[in-house]
């Protein structure tokens, strides 16, 4: 997957504090937009992937995405397809 700058970004997350590439994996930054849910109030941090021809090779013959968070809580997200 490729990360791509989404439209209206209002910030760029850059690595965490104490990261080191040589025991946690390389590490980029993203671009996030965030927006207010207008139900609970709270922020949502919008991010742009973009799959590779090789992933969508993968997706296409059965593959799946696979959703990494660190930590032991599961935040709310939202996966969506955008043209």
């Amino acid at each position: 997957m490729q990360h791509h700058k989404i439209t209206g970004s209002t910030r760029e997350i850059g690595r965490p504090a104490g990261w080191v590439d040589e025991l946690d994996g390389p590490c980029g930054s993203v671009h996030v937009r965030d927006e207010i849910d207008v139900q609970s109030g709270a922020n949502v941090m919008w991010t742009l992937w973009k799959p590779t021809l090789e992933d969508l090779d993968v997706l296409r013959g059965g593959g799946m995405l696979k959703l990494g968070i660190m930590g032991r809580v599961h935040p709310v997200i939202c996966m969506d397809i955008v043209p």
